[in-house]
């Protein structure tokens, strides 16, 4: 799930960065860095990141960071907030051009998905488990059979928000891959349904 997650932050930060680039100058995001702990390592601190980009900037340009490199440093959960923090017309243009979906059912997702993101990465359980909270879903998706709290729902809604076609097809042949090796699995207790692969 990592991997994928992974994708759809690097995708959604590329659009952020694109939509609000036009408003951040350094005099904007170095307030908003600072307040991060992370950022502001990264970003301003003579001990953050070696990555080169970052090094570049601090050195050539006096520390001024355009929104890319802001962005390209950024937690998935700090990236959720920073969409959910943007107006609602620029989360609206986001999700249309990119998703076709209304930025309502964007904001809740990626927000989820950090929650999901966040238990793997810290080996919390998935298996026979409710998601704590909520995604929001529409009519097509509740007809389909989905529930709002499930890890087969979370895996689904990454693939649409995916746009790299081929990296999905390769994530769910390795997900078919490790379910078949761990047979015994009972996968319905995630919320897979029969035909998950559809």
């Amino acid at each position: 799930l990592g991997t994928i997650c992974c994708s759809v932050a690097t995708t959604l930060g590329a659009m952020v960065a694109f939509v609000v680039g036009r408003f951040f100058l350094q005099d904007s995001i170095k307030p908003m860095a600072m307040k991060n702990k992370y950022l502001k390592k990264w970003l301003f601190d003579e001990t953050g990141s070696n990555e080169i980009f970052i090094q570049h900037h601090k050195d050539k340009y006096d520390g001024v960071f355009p929104v890319w490199v802001s962005i390209e440093v950024t937690s998935f959960t700090l990236l959720s907030k920073i969409y959910s923090n943007l107006k609602n017309e620029d989360q609206s243009k986001i999700a249309k051009e990119h998703y076709g979906i209304p930025y309502v059912y964007i904001r809740n997702w990626i927000y989820v998905l950090t929650m999901v993101r966040n238990t793997c990465a810290h080996y919390g359980r998935l298996y026979n488990k409710g998601l704590t909270i909520k995604f929001k879903l529409d009519k097509s998706d509740l007809d389909r059979g989905l529930k709002n709290d499930t890890i087969f729902t979370a895996i689904y809604l990454m693939g649409k928000l995916t746009k790299d076609e081929i990296e999905w097809r390769s994530f769910v042949i390795n997900l078919k891959g490790l379910i078949e090796k761990y047979e015994k699995i009972d996968i319905s207790l995630m919320g897979f349904p029969d035909d998950w692969e559809e």
